[in-house]
């Protein structure tokens, strides 16, 4: 009695959404595994798309807060040797405080490129097995889910650092023209 309706509750499913006991050579509809692991490579994909979305977001902003930094040094510069003026009149709470929102930038964007650890389906281990068509398929289906979870995973720890690094950037931005604008009105 090897059919699954047979064994009923003496079964118990593992975390990885297997059944204890459950041989690979179970029969299984291989139409219905190839179907459902087509699904499953779909929500793969679009889990990597939004992780490379993440990532190129966060080099972009990289890129921005980079090119700040160096137009504010650029700036300090050219204002202390050509104009004769001291830096310490343009550095104020305001200045101070968005100069670091825009280095926290910076180091989010960093981290957000640099976390991003994905899976995207069967390793060498995986491929130099040999399995039938259909274990093939069962195998992969059930790798599905766990590589599905650990992507999202992924995704939720890319968004929340990138969420960060836009919103310092603007932040910063924002008080460093507002500390130099008050810096040049007031005496």
């Amino acid at each position: 009695m090897s059919d699954r309706s047979d064994r009923g509750e003496h079964e118990s499913e593992t975390e990885s959404g297997s059944v204890e006991g459950d041989p690979l050579d179970r029969p299984h509809d291989i139409e219905a595994l190839r179907i459902t692991y087509e699904g499953a490579r779909t929500v793969l994909d679009a889990q990597l798309q939004r992780i490379t979305d993440i990532d190129d977001k966060a080099a972009t902003v990289l890129r921005i807060d980079s090119l700040l930094l160096g137009l504010l040094v650029t700036a300090a510069t050219l204002i202390t040797r050509v104009r004769g003026q001291q830096l310490a009149e343009f550095v104020n709470p305001l200045t101070a405080i968005g100069i670091g929102l825009i280095v926290v930038s910076l180091l989010a964007a960093i981290v957000t490129y640099t976390i991003s650890e994905t899976v995207s389906g069967v390793g060498p281990d995986g491929i130099e097995r040999r399995y039938t068509e259909r274990e093939w398929l069962v195998l992969l289906n059930r790798s599905a889910a766990a590589w599905m979870r650990e992507n999202e995973r992924a995704n939720r720890r890319n968004a929340r650092a990138m969420n960060a690094s836009p919103y310092a950037l603007g932040v910063g931005v924002a008080l460093v023209v507002l500390g130099i604008a008050l810096s040049t009105v007031s005496p």
